[in-house]
This record gives C-alpha cells, sequence and structure tokens, in this order.
C-alpha cells in the first residue's frame, strides 16, 4: 500500500505526462479509453 504522498506524485507524473501527450491523438485515444475503463 502506498502512501499518500508517493500516490499525489505519481498522479501528478501522470497527469504532467498526459498534458506533454495530448498532442498525439492515437495516445488520447488510449488515455480516453483508459479513463472509460
Amino acid at each position: 500500500h502506498t502512501g499518500h504522498r508517493e500516490q499525489g506524485s505519481m498522479i501528478r507524473r501522470y497527469i504532467a505526462w498526459r498534458n506533454r501527450n495530448t498532442d498525439n491523438p492515437r495516445l488520447r485515444r488510449i488515455v480516453k479509453r483508459a479513463n472509460v475503463a
């Protein structure tokens, strides 16, 4: 079980990665499918 601070850093890293890659339509489709799941 990860701590809250560790989980928060993971979420921030994921958001930063997603923000860098939203220009890629294929990646955006993958992210959208992941969000639905």
